[in-house]
């Protein structure tokens, strides 16, 4: 399970019936900002999430691909005109 503490995303793993302690993410998520909307790929590898770092990139998507990259999200095909 991912969840966010004090701006951060940390993760936690159930095993033998309880929650293990959450451990904090690394730097490559983790970077200034908070942290927005975490959500995981269908495959669970992958992890889409928002930064608010109330500067000019604040609000952009960023994945974060635990295993290596992976076909997630879809590229949206062109808008015809």
């Amino acid at each position: 399970m991912i969840l966010m503490a004090d701006g951060d995303l940390y993760e936690t793993r159930r095993a033998a019936g309880a929650w293990a302690p959450r451990t904090k993410l690394g730097p490559e998520v983790n970077q200034e900002g908070l942290k927005v909307g975490a959500l995981f790929s269908p495959s669970g590898r992958s992890l889409l999430f928002a930064r608010d770092t109330k500067g000019p990139d604040s609000g952009e998507f960023f994945v974060w691909y635990e295993h290596g990259p992976e076909a997630w999200p879809p590229d949206c095909p062109a808008r015809g005109r």
